[in-house]
Protein backbone atom coordinates (compact mmCIF):
# COMPACT_ATOMS: atom_id res chain seq x y z
CA UNK A 1 0.00 0.00 0.00
CA UNK A 2 1.62 3.58 -0.65
CA UNK A 3 1.38 6.20 1.87
CA UNK A 4 1.46 9.82 1.54
CA UNK A 5 2.97 12.14 3.93
CA UNK A 6 2.66 16.02 3.57
CA UNK A 7 4.97 17.92 6.20
CA UNK A 8 4.96 21.17 6.91
CA UNK A 9 8.58 22.71 8.18
CA UNK A 10 8.29 24.58 11.44
CA UNK A 11 11.85 25.19 12.33
CA UNK A 12 13.53 26.03 9.55
CA UNK A 13 17.29 26.21 11.35
CA UNK A 14 17.00 23.05 12.28
CA UNK A 15 15.40 22.04 8.78
CA UNK A 16 18.76 23.08 7.21
CA UNK A 17 21.01 22.16 10.13
CA UNK A 18 19.26 18.39 9.45
CA UNK A 19 18.67 18.04 5.85
CA UNK A 20 21.52 16.04 4.85
CA UNK A 21 20.71 13.33 7.06
CA UNK A 22 16.99 13.97 6.28
CA UNK A 23 18.36 13.09 2.43
CA UNK A 24 20.33 10.08 2.79
CA UNK A 25 17.73 8.54 5.25
CA UNK A 26 15.39 9.21 2.34
CA UNK A 27 17.72 7.49 -0.43
CA UNK A 28 18.37 5.08 1.71
CA UNK A 29 14.33 4.49 1.39
CA UNK A 30 14.39 4.84 -1.58
CA UNK A 31 16.99 1.97 -2.56
CA UNK A 32 14.99 -0.56 -0.24
CA UNK A 33 12.13 -0.14 -2.30
CA UNK A 34 10.56 1.77 1.22
CA UNK A 35 9.93 5.27 -0.63
CA UNK A 36 8.32 5.99 -3.78
CA UNK A 37 9.41 9.62 -4.48
CA UNK A 38 10.44 12.34 -1.67
CA UNK A 39 10.87 16.07 -2.44
CA UNK A 40 10.44 19.81 -1.42
CA UNK A 41 7.65 22.31 -2.43
CA UNK A 42 8.88 25.10 -4.41
CA UNK A 43 9.92 27.81 -4.25
CA UNK A 44 9.30 28.25 -0.54
CA UNK A 45 10.55 25.23 0.65
CA UNK A 46 8.34 25.19 3.88
CA UNK A 47 7.14 21.42 3.59
CA UNK A 48 7.72 18.14 1.63
CA UNK A 49 5.63 15.17 0.20
CA UNK A 50 6.86 11.94 0.39
CA UNK A 51 5.20 8.32 -1.04
CA UNK A 52 5.79 5.52 1.76
CA UNK A 53 5.34 2.10 0.20
CA UNK A 54 4.31 0.48 3.64
CA UNK A 55 2.50 -2.74 4.60
CA UNK A 56 0.45 -0.82 6.85
CA UNK A 57 -0.47 2.41 8.59
CA UNK A 58 1.78 1.58 11.46
CA UNK A 59 4.92 0.98 9.53
CA UNK A 60 4.90 4.14 7.65
CA UNK A 61 3.96 5.95 10.41
CA UNK A 62 7.70 3.97 11.75
CA UNK A 63 8.82 5.26 8.55
CA UNK A 64 8.12 8.68 9.53
CA UNK A 65 8.90 8.63 12.96
CA UNK A 66 12.62 8.10 12.43
CA UNK A 67 13.04 10.39 10.04
CA UNK A 68 15.59 13.14 10.92
CA UNK A 69 13.40 15.93 10.50
CA UNK A 70 10.44 14.57 12.66
CA UNK A 71 13.32 13.15 15.59
CA UNK A 72 15.05 17.11 15.81
CA UNK A 73 11.49 18.60 15.82
CA UNK A 74 11.91 20.36 12.92
CA UNK A 75 8.42 19.77 11.52
CA UNK A 76 5.51 21.53 12.69
CA UNK A 77 3.05 19.37 11.64
CA UNK A 78 2.07 16.33 9.13
CA UNK A 79 -0.98 14.56 7.58
CA UNK A 80 0.00 10.59 6.82
CA UNK A 81 -2.77 9.24 5.03
CA UNK A 82 -3.48 5.92 2.54
CA UNK A 83 -3.21 6.73 -0.93
CA UNK A 84 -4.21 5.19 -4.33
CA UNK A 85 -2.70 5.83 -7.57
CA UNK A 86 -5.47 6.10 -10.45
CA UNK A 87 -2.89 7.23 -13.02
CA UNK A 88 0.43 7.78 -13.76
CA UNK A 89 3.31 9.20 -16.05
CA UNK A 90 7.06 7.92 -14.84
CA UNK A 91 8.63 9.80 -17.45
CA UNK A 92 6.93 13.42 -15.70
CA UNK A 93 8.95 12.78 -12.99
CA UNK A 94 12.19 14.59 -12.77
CA UNK A 95 14.80 14.27 -9.93
CA UNK A 96 16.60 17.64 -8.97
CA UNK A 97 19.00 17.57 -6.54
Amino acid sequence: MIYMCVMDYGDLAAIARVRPEHRAYMHQLIGEGRVICAGSFVPEDDGGLFLYDAATLEDAQRLVDEDPYIRAGAIRSYKLRAYEVHGADPTRLHVTE
